[in-house]
């Protein structure tokens, strides 16, 4: 579709995409199945990690109120600030989006300590996923949940996750200095030669 879109080749497209990538401007999620027969797999869906940058690109800082994209923007930051909630908090978890040959699809797909959950993002707090979409992934894969995100819950969506308790540190690591150099400017315009301090910084060991 952006091939078309823009022009040129699927090849160059897709070398574009994955320099963004390397560049963690943007990320991908694949489809999700365990059903090839009536569930895609061989597409992506982007998001950018910064919101602020996706505006700029495309040339738009209007209120929410004046966009077209407001349902996109809603669902990008959902997605991007779990992913932010999870490494922070030590939680690993795989993410998809699902889609199947009828059309029937939900934003993300989590699955996390062997249990799936379905999450659709909607802007509009009246606004209920498709519930054929659900239905459907719901008796595909009926240990799963599902739940509708919109801006009322987006709290506790983020908040929900359990924390993991990571290893406490000793009480004492050992140290090691690192000189760092500062340049000192002369009072003489005339000198061109460079002055320098140094000082001496303990730092933990770990972290130098």
């Amino acid at each position: 579709e952006l091939s078309r879109s823009l022009g040129i080749s699927k090849v160059s497209v897709e070398n574009y995409l994955d320099l963004l990538e390397k560049m963690f401007i943007i990320f991908n999620l694949r489809g999700f199945s365990r059903n090839l027969r009536k569930e895609i797999t061989k597409t992506s869906k982007y998001y950018f990690y910064d919101l602020g940058l996706r505006n700029a690109l495309i040339r738009n800082f209007n209120p929410l109120n004046l966009r077209q994209d407001v349902g996109g923007l809603f669902e990008n930051f959902c997605i991007v600030e779990r992913l932010k909630v999870l490494a922070n908090r030590g939680s690993a978890a795989n993410h998809y989006f699902w889609r199947t040959y009828e059309q029937k699809e939900i934003d993300l797909i989590e699955n996390r300590d062997g249990r799936l959950n379905a999450f659709e993002f909607k802007i509009n707090p009246t606004a209920r996923a498709k519930a054929t979409s659900f239905k459907e992934f719901l008796e595909t894969y009926p240990s799963s949940q599902a739940t509708t995100i919109n801006p009322d819950s987006i709290e506790n969506f983020l908040r929900s996750l359990p924390n993991v308790e990571l290893e406490k540190e000793p009480a004492q690591r050992p140290s090691i200095i690192v000189r760092v150099v500062f340049e000192k400017k002369t009072s003489d315009n005339l000198s061109k030669a460079h002055c320098f301090d140094s000082k001496e910084i303990l730092f933990p060991k770990h972290l130098a």
